[in-house]
């Protein structure tokens, strides 16, 4: 009975404590919590961000051109023995029969204009069943790429070696 007298005030102050906790919980089950306290709206996860878009595209001879270009061009720059390798097999005996024919040539024709890529004129026919598309690019080089199916290709550099 000692500890109860010594800790008198504890449990007062325990009691008091629970009997607080009781009401809130009595009042909140009685009258409820409000809706907009807990409930998320639909935007909190999705947002808009636009990142998972589908964005439609037209390919056309022009982006397929370009297209070709660029990838070309950065073969030519990044991997040129890949670049030889697309040349189409009769024009590079004929134009390029050495590997170091072709990087000599890279080399010639290496300059700002040429990084960049950029498509001037093109024109695209169907001769003996492929695709033929010859573009020029800013730098005034000409590129000729004989089609099969979509990318998949050879190239010539040219339109009198052959």
């Amino acid at each position: 009975m000692n500890s109860l007298k010594d800790n008198k005030m504890l449990l007062l102050i325990g009691g008091i404590l629970i009997l607080i906790t009781l009401v809130f919980v009595w009042f909140y089950r009685e009258k409820g919590m409000p809706e907009e306290e807990y409930s998320l709206s639909p935007d909190t996860f999705l947002k808009n961000y636009k990142v998972n878009e589908v964005i439609p595209i037209a390919v056309n001879n022009e982006y397929i051109a370009k297209l070709y270009l660029a990838e070309y061009v950065n073969l030519m720059i990044n991997d040129p023995q890949a670049a030889y390798d697309l040349l189409e097999p009769a024009y590079r005996e004929k134009a390029y029969p050495k590997y170091s024919d072709f990087t000599k040539y890279i080399k010639q024709i290496e300059n700002d204009k040429f990084y960049r890529a950029a498509l001037t004129k093109y024109a695209v026919k169907t001769q003996l069943g492929r695709k033929v598309i010859n573009l020029y690019d800013s730098a005034g080089n000409n590129f000729i790429f004989l089609e099969k199916t979509i990318m998949d290709y050879t190239v010539l550099l040219d339109n009198y070696t052959l």
